[in-house]
């Protein structure tokens, strides 16, 4: 954190005082901008979260619901530490083609089915909306089988 106070503060005060009044010409420029330019923007690794976050709020929603406000929350932070950085630090970003967004678009076209796969699962389970006994546990070692199989799912 403090690395990138001092980069600011140079950075203001190469901009500000120290070049102010001298006269560059067209090279100068660009080698002025290329020193101290920022780090390049590497934006599959922020698409690579942005889509676990939802893959993972579409898969797991239904039984988690608190998956959902989390998801805004983070989905908001990254927009804004995102729009930030963009404009505050990195370089800008080098222009993508559409393959990106339509790949990302095939890998989160699988979340809705996968959340309905756990989702069918996990609500036909017997005893999450029935008070019956299923078993009673003798000792604690006992292992009480849970009845929650496939069959036991789809008959």
């Amino acid at each position: 954190m403090a690395e990138m106070a001092s980069l600011k503060y140079r950075r203001f005060m190469q901009r500000n005082y120290w070049y102010a009044g001298h006269d560059n010409n067209h090279i100068d420029n660009i080698k002025f901008l290329e020193l101290h330019a920022g780090p390049e923007h590497r934006f599959q690794r922020k698409t690579a979260s942005l889509n676990v976050v939802l893959f993972m709020t579409i898969s797991l929603g239904a039984m988690f619901p608190i998956l959902y406000p989390i998801a805004l929350f983070a989905i908001t932070i990254q927009y804004i530490v995102e729009r930030y950085t963009l404009a505050i630090f990195y370089r800008l970003p080098p222009k993508f083609s559409l393959e990106l967004t339509e790949r990302n678009t095939f890998i989160l076209a699988f979340a809705p089915l996968l959340g309905m796969a756990i989702s069918f699962w996990a609500f036909g389970n017997y005893s999450m909306f029935h008070a019956d006994v299923i078993g009673i546990m003798e000792t604690s070692n006992d292992v009480l089988p849970s009845h929650h199989s496939l069959g036991v799912v789809i008959a």
